[in-house]
């Protein structure tokens, strides 16, 4: 048991550091591109998903050049939250702040009972079609290689890869559960993203049932806990 809330801690840690890497990515992306969202809500959900973004084609990069290895995203983790200690410490300040208060209680509620399901289903072993023959098994693949390869037995490993890129960063780092992590990320991504655009255009009341109808699909629940990228194209 003491093992088990060990390797917990070590997954939710590297969640916590590529939320906190994408964020600091994303927030440098706009501040080049000069896009100033109107509060830190529409802030987290920007610059987590160009941060996301920047990884993948990080991760399809050092791929290309047969050089996946833990090791080096160690390293290079590090030296972007050196590089972008402004950013970082922009998110620290402001979490501290506690400055995100865009968010209603009644609206957070639905978001907290999702979250304590979805924990859950995240510790399910992966047993999904889809997931083992080309979500996680094609990234496996290339991690057993090192280095992006053709495979010429497997057909979806032709389509355009994204969001394989992280769930290969999240086999690379711990195990599929980090993958699942990943996809889960855009889930929560997506249903503050609906959140915070219907309150700007609808209303807080509007934004506060946009949210509510979301989180209260099964479907929507049970997809984000597994390696598919519907989220992430949803996002």
């Amino acid at each position: 048991m003491i093992e088990l809330a060990d390797l917990r801690i070590l997954e939710i840690s590297l969640v916590s550091i590529l939320f906190i890497v994408s964020f600091c990515l994303g927030l440098r992306a706009l501040k080049i591109f000069r896009v100033s969202p109107n509060n830190f809500l529409e802030e987290i959900v920007f610059a987590i998903g160009l941060g996301l973004g920047c990884l993948s084609f990080l991760v399809l990069g050092l791929g290309l050049l047969g050089l996946l290895y833990d090791w080096i995203f160690y390293v290079l983790f590090g030296v972007v939250l050196i590089i972008l200690y402004p950013e970082l410490w922009y998110f620290c300040r402001r979490v501290w702040c506690a400055r995100c208060g865009q968010i209603s209680i009644r609206a957070f509620i639905p978001l907290v009972l999702t979250l304590f399901l979805a924990v859950i289903l995240l510790l399910v072993p992966t047993i999904t079609f889809d997931a083992l023959v080309y979500h996680l098994a094609v990234p496996q693949t290339y991690i057993q290689h090192h280095k992006i390869i053709y495979l010429p037995d497997n057909c979806f490993s032709n389509y355009t890869f994204n969001t394989e890129m992280l769930f290969t960063l999240g086999l690379l780092l711990k195990g599929d559960l980090l993958a699942k992590a990943i996809h889960f990320l855009f889930g929560l991504l997506s249903a503050l993203g609906i959140y915070s655009l219907s309150r700007r255009y609808f209303g807080k009341r509007t934004a506060y049932w946009s949210i509510l109808a979301f989180c209260s699909m099964p479907l929507a629940v049970f997809v984000a806990t597994v390696a598919f990228n519907d989220f992430a194209l949803t996002f």
